[in-house]
C-alpha cells in the first residue's frame, strides 16, 4: 500500500494498519503465515471496533 493511499484512509481503516506478518498471525498454532513487512489493513479487527462504537456485546447474525 502506498503512503498516499494510507494517508487518505478513513479513520477506522487507518487505525488497523499493520504488517502482513502481524495480520497473518495464527493464534491457534502460534505461528505467522507470512513474513512480509508490507503494510495492510487487518480487516479482522474492524467488526470489533464497529461493535464497540454501537455499544453492542455481540455482532448481529444474519438469518437466511
Amino acid at each position: 500500500m502506498t503512503e498516499e493511499v494510507i494517508k487518505n484512509l478513513p479513520g477506522v481503516l487507518g487505525r488497523h494498519l499493520c504488517t502482513m506478518k502481524k495480520a497473518s498471525y495464527d493464534e491457534s498454532n502460534a505461528e505467522y503465515m507470512s513474513d512480509s513487512s508490507l503494510k495492510v489493513i487487518n480487516f479482522d479487527k474492524i467488526p470489533a471496533e464497529y461493535l464497540h462504537g454501537k455499544g453492542w456485546a455481540n455482532m448481529p447474525k444474519r438469518t437466511f
